[in-house]
């Protein structure tokens, strides 16, 4: 199992989360990250909720505009995710699609894996 640098002027790592058993239920909600993760798009989470659905919905009609459509097995990634502010608009696909978030912030791998 590889060890993810936290900090990088300090010597942490962090161990990836164990996965949740089956039996536990599953979070409601997505939580929202603090305001030093929000990378500038929002100040209050109504505000970083907006923004988030808004690029997401621009990025569908761009999609949409070029024909191309999100087919059952399509492949979504979110490259620089962040702590996932358009990720989590595209939980609606997730049933027939994959939908995969990706960062190089240590903070923002460590936020988004220790959180539900």
């Amino acid at each position: 199992m590889p060890f993810i640098p936290f900090q990088r002027d300090k010597h942490s790592y962090v161990l990836p989360k164990l996965s949740r058993s089956s039996s536990e239920p599953a979070a409601p909600e997505l939580s929202i990250p603090p305001l030093e993760l929000r990378l500038g798009y929002g100040r209050s989470t109504e505000e970083y909720l907006a923004r988030g659905r808004l690029h997401v919905q621009i990025m569908l009609d761009l999609l949409r505009a070029s024909g191309v459509s999100l087919e059952r097995g399509t492949r979504l990634l979110d490259f620089g995710c962040g702590a996932g502010r358009m990720v989590r608009w595209l939980a609606e696909f997730s049933g027939q699609c994959e939908v995969w978030g990706t960062d190089i912030s240590a903070e923002h791998i460590v936020w988004c894996t220790q959180e539900p």
